[in-house]
């Protein structure tokens, strides 16, 4: 392989980690929900993805969970999640779509 063709493979890798770490977005709670192990109170949360960990900062609370980062075939129009409800009570956040991203970020 030569020089410019290894320069060019770095590169690519390097920017599809970027895609997943450091990224910031907007996420808002309408009930309360459980990401990770810690339980969040409705309200307006930045959603903080590092590789394979992701937060959840409130202003009086923060969570953070292990995740898995895969593609959509479409961009979000707007940010969705997908919880489900173990004992009809409490909402387990299981998947988030950022809006107009094809990101599935898969909470552990």
């Amino acid at each position: 392989m030569n020089g410019v063709t290894l320069l060019n493979v770095v590169f690519a890798v390097g920017l599809a980690g970027a895609a997943f770490s450091g990224e910031t977005y907007n996420v808002t709670l309408d009930k309360p929900a459980v990401f990770g192990k810690t339980e969040l109170k409705a309200g307006d949360y930045k959603l903080e993805v590092n590789d394979s960990k992701a937060v959840l900062k409130g202003k009086k609370a923060s969570a953070e969970a292990d995740v898995v980062v895969d593609q959509a075939k479409d961009k979000a129009l707007r940010t969705s999640m997908c919880c489900l409800a173990s004992d009809g009570k409490t909402y387990q956040i299981k998947e988030i779509r950022p809006s107009g991203t094809s990101l599935k970020i898969l909470v552990k």
